[in-house]
Parts: structure tokens; sequence; C-alpha cells
């Protein structure tokens, strides 16, 4: 059951580092349901669309998907059957994650969305990065977003409590 877990943990991380990845680049009408607290909060911009051109020749993934596909296909739905790809692998992943309780018994102290939210965080900060765009958030605090995924695949019982402990985080 230990292997099982950490595999599932590992396959689930992936598809959480990829998906915030393609998310970062949806428009900010895709992303309000989702993350409207954090371009509220100014963590990411549902902007990073209108550089999507640009982005598609600066990430392996994209470039790839866009020399394979007709030309008729747009960058859009490159990104939207991207992004949509890896939804998919993370459903499955969450679904095993729940069943080999993996996960909170209260929703409020589970640990993946947060690790979804700071996924995107980081991930928008990276395109920033690429595509020569001012960052939204200190490059520390997005180095501190990047660690999660580091707590999430050392197999910690709660990821998002150990990872806010490790970052010094204080809710009041």
């Amino acid at each position: 059951m230990i292997i099982e877990f950490q595999l599932n943990r590992e396959e689930l991380s992936r598809a959480v580092v990829e998906m915030p990845k393609m998310m970062a680049l949806l428009t900010k009408n895709q992303l309000l349901s989702f993350a409207e607290h954090l371009i509220n909060e100014s963590k990411i911009s549902g902007e990073l669309n209108e550089y999507l051109d640009t982005a598609i020749e600066k990430d392996q993934d994209l470039m790839r998907s866009r020399s394979e596909t007709p030309n008729t296909i747009t960058n859009d739905h490159i990104l939207g059957y991207l992004y949509s790809r890896w939804s998919f692998f993370y459903e499955v992943h969450n679904a095993m994650r729940i069943q080999l309780g993996d996960c909170s018994e209260n929703s409020d102290d589970d640990w993946v969305r947060p690790f979804i939210e700071s996924q995107l965080i980081w991930s928008e900060h990276e395109w920033r990065e690429k595509l020569g765009l001012p960052p939204l958030v200190d490059p520390l605090d997005a180095v501190q977003h990047s660690l999660f995924l580091n707590i999430v695949l050392s197999g910690s019982h709660n990821p998002y409590l150990e990872w806010k402990k490790t970052i010094g985080y204080d809710e009041s």
C-alpha cells in the first residue's frame, strides 16, 4: 500500500505541476471560477494569454503540440487540449489519492487545492520570467511556492500543513 501511495503521489504531482503551467496561460475569465482570490490578491494575473504565441515558442510541450497540429487549429485550442489532458490526469490520480486515504477528513485541511494554487502562483512567476514580464510576487515568495512540490513528494502526512510550517506561514 505504501508503494501505491507514493507512486500515486508522484503521478498526481506531475499533473499538478503541468496543469497549472497551462492554467497560467488561460484568460482571466477562464481562471475566475478557480482562482478569483489569487487574481484579486495579485498573485496571478489572468493576462498571460495575451502572450500565448510567444509562450508556445518558449515551451517544449506547447511547441511540440503546435508543430504536430494543422495550422487551422488555433493556439488557444492547443492550450485547451493540453489543459484538459492534464486536468483529466489530475482527476484520475486525485480519485486514487482519496481511495488510498491520502487526504484529510476535513476538506478545509486537505492539501490538494492549496498545492494546485501554489503551483499556479509558481507557474505564473516562471512564465513571467520566460516572457520578460515583471514579477507579480516577490521572487522569494515564488520559490516558497515551488517548495510545496518537494514536501508532497517527501510523503508528508499533510503536505499543506508541513509546507506552511516550512515557510513560516502564520494565518493571524
